[in-house]
């Protein structure tokens, strides 16, 4: 007997592998699949996982924004108060500096009317120049009313020595000389104006005084060469 193997038994020998190869590339297909499957699983979960977080992140995000304006707007409220605050103390300022001109150079010499707050600058800085500005024109303003009031009191004593009535001659320099109800005009023309009153009474006070001083001068002679017997005579 021979121990070689017969072709039967080779062939099905080779059937048998054949199978077991087949099984084996069938089981592989099918892990294959079974890891795709998982894989894609896997993908989607995370995906989902993802847009999850996505969520909560925009959730997060928008009440983070909430909070921070709800922060935010209370400051920026009180900034735009403190500026309205601060922009009514120039506008008041200005409102005094330019009351004040008016009354020192007269609203018909005064530059200009129209206030304008210059929105750019409203820095403390800005407004402490106003406020020396307004303490200047307030110091003028002392100033000539204390010299108006002196030239008012020279003028009512000339016109009193006179026998003058004052009144009129002050009414027509300024009305608000008179009347006491009225802010006093502190201009450069009414200053002028007084003054220029004021050396005319003087100087009518002294044509007085030097011809009471002829008239003294004449009747002393007179009596004295027995050639008058009253100022009257002297005089004519």
């Amino acid at each position: 007997m021979t121990n070689e193997p017969k072709d039967e038994d080779l062939v099905e020998e080779g059937k048998e592998t054949a199978d077991e190869v087949e099984k084996v590339i069938e089981s592989t297909e099918d892990s294959a699949a079974v890891n795709l499957r998982e894989k894609s699983s896997v993908e989607s979960h995370d995906q989902e996982c993802l847009e999850v977080c996505r969520r909560k992140q925009s959730v997060q995000n928008t009440g983070s924004l909430k909070e921070e304006l709800s922060r935010i707007l209370p400051q920026l409220e009180e900034m735009r108060k403190r500026k309205s605050e601060r922009r009514n103390q120039f506008l008041e300022t200005q409102e005094q500096i330019q009351k004040i001109s008016n009354e020192i150079y007269g609203s018909t010499e005064c530059i200009s009317s129209v206030l304008v707050v210059d929105e750019s600058d409203l820095s403390l800085r800005k407004l402490e120049e106003l406020h020396r500005e307004l303490h200047e024109r307030q110091k003028e303003k002392r100033d000539r009313l204390r010299q108006v009031q002196e030239q008012v009191c020279a003028l009512n004593s000339l016109c009193s020595m006179l026998g003058v009535d004052s009144k009129k001659i002050l009414t027509e320099v300024h009305p608000s000389l008179r009347d006491s109800e009225r802010s006093t005009n502190l201009s450069n023309c009414t200053i002028e104006q007084l003054a220029a009153a004021i050396q005319k009474w003087r100087e009518v006070k002294l044509q007085r005084m030097q011809r009471l001083q002829d008239l003294g001068a004449l009747e002393f002679d007179g009596y004295t060469n027995g050639r008058a017997t009253n100022v009257s005579e002297c005089y004519l």
